[in-house]
Parts: C-alpha cells; sequence; structure tokens
C-alpha cells in the first residue's frame, strides 16, 4: 500500500515538473520570436530555483551549485527592485544598451532549464543523500596536526597583509599580497578539509582521544574565517562556509545550517559593502557607499561577475568564436606560475584577460567563457556542465574511498572561486594535488591503515 502511494506521488510529481518545464519552454520560446525581456528570463531563474528546493532541499548540492552558476543573472532585477539602473561601476553605456541586458539573462534562463532539464533525469533521491558528515577520516595525531597547522599557514599566505578592510580599503590589500601566491587558498582548504575530516572522525575515536588537537583545529578554523573576512578574500570564505552548511545540514542540524547560510551572508554583504573604502570610513561622514545612487548590486560581488558576461556579449559581436583555445590553454597552464618564471617561458593568456578592452573590476563569469569559445551551443554546454558537475560531487562526496570524499568537498568548496573567475583555479589543485594523491592511494602506497599503526607506534 504504502509503496504505491509512493509511485503515485513520484508519478504526479513527474507529470507536474514536464508540465512545468513545457511551459517555460513555451515562455522561452515566446521570447525567441519577438524579443527577450531581462525580466521574463529572471523570472524563470526563480521558478527554476522554486522547483529545485522544493526537490532537493534549499541545503543541497544541486542548489548550491545552481546558486553559483545563475544567482548573478539576476543583478538586473535586483537592480530594477531596488529603482536603479545599474548593477556595476563600470561600462555604463552597455547597460544602457536594453539589448544586451536582456539577451545576457536570456542566455543564462536557457542554460539553467537545460540544467534542471538534464538533473531530472537522475534519482532526485541520489542527489539529496550526501553523506558529507559521515565521511571521518583517521589519519593520525601527526598527520592531524600537520594539516591543521598547515592550512593556517596557506590561509595567511593567501593574504599575507596586516593591513585589513577595518582601516585599508582592499585595494591596499591587493598591493601587499606575495608575488606567485595565487595557489595558496586551494592548498590552505586542501589541507583544512584533511583535517575537519579527522575531526568529524572524533565520535568514533573518542573524545578525549584528540581533544587537544580538536580544540587547535576549531581555533584555526575560528582564525582562518575572521582573518578572510578582514581582508575580503570571499572565495576561501565561502568555501568554509558551504562545507560547515552541508555537514550541519547532512547532520539534521537545518537550524543550525540555515544560521551559519545566513551569517554567512551577512559576512559577504558586509564585506561588499565596505572593502572599496575600509569599515572606518564607512561609519563616518568621509566615506559612503552610495557614491551612485543609481547602482544596486547584487551581495557578494555577484552583479560585478555577471557584467563580465555582458563585455563577452558585446565583445563576440564583433570577433570571431575562439572554439575551445580557452580549454587547449589549461593544459599550458597547469603548473605554478614560478615554475615558467624560471625557466622563462610564456604562460598562454586566461579567457579574463580579454578584458582589457573594457572598464573592469576582476572576475570572471562561468558562461562567458563558454559562450565566447563556443557561442550560443556554449550555453547549452554550459547547462549540461552544472548538471554534471552536480553529480560529479554527490558521487565523490558519498564514495567510500576518503581521497574522492575530499576531492567532493574541495569541489564544493572552491565553487565559486571556479565558477566565478577561471576554472582553472579548481582544475590545477585537483591536477597537481588530488591525481598523485589518489594514484599512490591506488596502489595501496598511501595505506591509512599502514600510516596510523606506523604512526601510532611511535607515540
Amino acid at each position: 500500500m504504502y509503496l504505491h502511494k509512493k509511485n503515485n506521488y513520484n508519478a504526479k510529481l513527474f507529470v507536474s515538473l514536464v508540465l512545468v518545464l513545457l511551459g517555460i519552454m513555451a515562455l522561452m520560446l515566446s521570447q525567441i520570436y519577438s524579443a527577450p525581456s531581462y525580466l521574463i528570463s529572471s523570472i524563470v531563474i526563480l521558478i527554476l530555483f522554486a522547483f529545485s528546493i522544493y526537490l532537493y532541499g534549499l541545503v543541497s548540492v544541486p542548489v548550491i551549485v545552481f546558486s553559483a552558476a545563475y544567482l548573478p543573472a539576476l543583478a538586473f532585477l535586483w537592480a530594477a527592485i531596488n529603482g536603479a539602473q545599474y548593477i556595476n561601476y563600470h561600462n555604463f553605456w552597455l547597460q544602457n544598451n536594453i539589448y544586451y541586458v536582456d539577451y545576457s539573462v536570456f542566455l543564462a534562463s536557457i542554460s539553467m532549464l537545460f540544467s534542471f532539464a538534464f538533473l531530472l533525469l537522475v534519482s532526485i533521491s541520489m542527489l539529496k543523500r550526501v553523506n558529507a558528515y559521515r565521511s571521518g577520516l583517521n589519519l593520525g595525531h601527526f598527520i592531524y596536526f600537520i594539516c591543521t597547522i598547515s592550512s593556517a599557514f596557506f590561509f595567511w599566505l593567501t593574504e599575507p597583509s596586516f593591513n585589513t578592510i577595518i582601516s585599508s580599503s582592499y585595494d591596499v590589500v591587493l598591493e601587499e599580497r606575495i608575488e606567485n601566491t595565487q595557489y595558496a587558498g586551494a592548498v590552505a582548504i586542501i589541507f583544512w578539509l584533511f583535517a575537519l575530516l579527522s575531526y568529524l572522525n572524533r565520535k568514533q575515536l573518542g573524545y578525549c582521544k584528540y581533544r587537544i588537537l580538536d580544540r587547535l583545529f576549531i581555533a584555526v578554523t575560528v582564525f582562518s574565517v575572521l582573518w578572510l573576512a578582514l581582508h575580503a578574500r570571499r572565495s576561501e570564505l565561502i568555501g568554509i562556509g558551504l562545507v560547515w552548511i552541508l555537514i550541519l545540514a547532512d547532520n539534521n542540524g537545518k537550524r543550525k545550517a540555515a544560521l551559519v547560510a545566513g551569517l554567512l551572508a551577512i559576512i559577504l554583504f558586509v564585506i561588499g559593502e565596505v572593502r572599496s573604502i575600509s569599515l572606518i570610513l564607512f561609519f563616518s561622514n568621509e566615506g559612503s557607499i552610495n557614491q551612485v545612487s543609481n547602482i544596486a548590486k547584487l551581495p557578494g560581488g555577484m552583479s560585478n561577475i555577471f557584467m563580465t558576461f555582458l563585455n563577452t556579449i558585446h565583445y563576440y559581436d564583433s570577433h570571431p568564436y575562439i572554439y575551445g583555445e580557452t580549454f587547449i590553454n589549461y593544459i599550458l597552464q597547469i603548473l605554478p606560475t614560478s615554475i615558467y618564471n624560471t625557466f622563462g617561458v610564456q604562460i598562454p593568456d586566461y579567457f579574463y584577460q580579454m578584458y582589457y578592452n573594457y572598464s573592469y573590476n576582476g572576475g570572471n563569469y562561468l558562461g562567458s567563457m563558454f559562450y565566447g569559445n563556443f557561442g550560443l551551443f556554449g550555453i547549452i554546454i554550459l547547462g549540461l556542465y552544472v548538471s554534471a558537475y552536480v553529480i560529479f560531487v554527490v558521487k565523490l562526496i558519498n564514495s567510500t574511498v576518503p581521497v574522492s570524499r575530499v576531492v567532493g568537498l574541495f569541489l564544493l568548496a572552491f565553487l565559486f572561486r571556479g565558477f566565478w573567475y577561471e576554472l582553472i583555479t579548481i582544475i590545477k589543485p585537483i591536477l597537481l594535488v588530488f591525481l598523485p594523491i589518489y594514484i599512490l592511494y591506488k596502489i595501496k602506497f598511501f595505506n591509512q591503515k599502514a600510516i596510523i599503526r606506523n604512526l601510532n607506534s611511535t607515540e
């Protein structure tokens, strides 16, 4: 009887989703034969988000990945709601061109429609089951300690300046970064994730056995979050937050997960508002974030990121597509920058470097790269890529192989970094760090039990 009711519910759900998709497709076709409207396209994106939350839950891998990929496309809707005309301080002339505004949001909605439709081919229950909390890993005292301390060091190396956004602008913080340390944020996250999985294993080990190391890990995590926030380093901060949110939700701590998500959103909003001047000037009469009242930006820099999509569409209206050149260049960009500098080898240009033709404040929307390489077909590829990313992350996190679990959590933690800057920031650490570790693990060189046995025998 129960099985019959369940199957009946699934059938009704499937029919409802098909009808919704058909309705949305009809709406999109009406835009093709008339003229796209960013308002209609934004509504489509919101509807797809609503159904994604209904199917998978608010704190879920599909919704998190969709947020990174498609929330920036709501920038112009956000500006309109706030009575503003612009989403960014750059290229007002381009934002005044309604064709590019409408077309950019329309393409994003098309991509999300493909992503959502593709995910519906995969079991809903499979994507809802994420065993992040039960992915503990016993690394032994010594390696646990090394991973914790190393994460603290590399989080500092990510932003080594002792000037913070309390008294200085973000430009000052940027100027004091150490050259050729772009890798530091990814390495910090990797060490932190290994330490985190050991921390999550404390119940199996017994609370007392690792109490000092657990306290050290918590202290390092709190320090790192504060350090990143004070230096307006959002990518790694989002990464730490996302992993904690997923773990809390998996441990039936829905309210705690929502609390952490809300706190993270507030921190990102404050960072976005004060980073251009400083916290002190923000609360004084000398500085004001509302220098141009006709601008309303989404929190977290999303509006700035989406502006790069407009730049890309405009640029390739008069330039040929580059047909995969970006991805070919990734092969030549894998090694650390310092190695290329040592041998005097010129690194191929990254995709974002084409923006020298525009007033530009950093970042690179994921859709820009796919559109610039493959045009309209690239938007379909983008939709399939986002869906594949969701499936890949879920399978890795649910894997029984410890290294695979860390890779899955890393892909989630560095999601916004890769989707809002360059995919190479995700690809490079996986190939240089995780691939060798995984190979050693498969050939039994990286034998977890043997390592723990040897380490414990020396204690």
